[in-house]
């Protein structure tokens, strides 16, 4: 990894923490962590274009934050008594926060365009997410377009408003690989809310059990994240064998 990667990625970790901080958040609930795939898969998103470093910073930490919004709704505890209540209440309020701040941290002139990418993208993820929580994908391949969009949509639409089509595909489909794997290791005792859990468990009456059903899923979009890849001729090796250490992790 260059120095100017890592210099970048620096940067925006601090913003990010910057930007999420707060003591009480941090006892009671835990403060949200950067995904690092976000950053580097954004940062290769960037890496030819006219952005400034200061503005990349602000444009990846917005994404980082909305990522952490869509995470703080999911993990919300379905309780209604005690000190259950106050920690939804508290989970539902900073993911809230979280959505306020990525919209003031793209206020300015420069970032007004992309402003409405966020916009589409985090609408679409929210609709993705509906569709599987209600198991309303028709067969894998809905799932699996539905699952990248639900997981990463914000990552790809920016990708893609930078031109790089195949990497912002290939970008999504990581994000679904990770949540396949997630659900297949932790499937039978997972206490996170999954609404790709929910699409599974719709299916499981057929012939296949979870654990089946994800293989296969897991399967197919192994395949369809290297087609992707190999398509992107601009992509760099720096970001070429990050890529393969993340998706190798419980792949069979």
């Amino acid at each position: 990894m260059n120095d100017y990667w890592t210099q970048c990625a620096e940067e925006i970790k601090k913003e990010f923490q910057r930007l999420t901080q707060h003591s009480y958040i941090e006892q009671k609930i835990g403060l949200p962590e950067a995904h690092e795939e976000t950053i580097y898969l954004l940062l290769e998103a960037l890496r030819e274009t006219k952005v400034s470093q200061e503005q990349a910073v602000e444009q990846i930490a917005a994404v980082l934050l909305v990522q952490s919004a869509f995470k703080a709704h999911e993990q919300i505890q379905l309780h209604n008594d005690g000190d259950d209540k106050k920690i939804r209440q508290l989970t539902i309020l900073n993911g809230d926060l979280m959505s306020s701040l990525y919209y003031r941290l793209l206020s300015t002139v420069f970032h007004q365009e992309i402003l409405l990418i966020f916009t589409s993208a985090i609408r679409s993820m929210n609709e993705a997410k509906m569709k599987l929580h209600f198991g309303e994908c028709r067969d894998f391949a809905d799932m699996l377009q539905t699952l990248r969009t639900g997981e990463a949509g914000i990552v790809e639409a920016v990708t893609r408003f930078y031109g790089r089509e195949h990497l912002a595909v290939a970008s999504s489909s990581i994000f679904a690989l990770k949540r396949l794997m997630h659900e297949r290791e932790w499937f039978d005792r997972s206490e996170e809310f999954s609404a790709c859990a929910v699409q599974v468990q719709h299916w499981e009456c057929q012939s296949q059990n979870a654990q089946q059903i994800l293989k296969q899923l897991i399967d197919q979009e192994h395949s369809f994240f290297h087609q992707h890849v190999k398509q992107d001729d601009q992509l760099s090796t720096a970001l070429q064998s990050l890529m393969d250490e993340w998706i190798a992790v419980g792949i069979e």
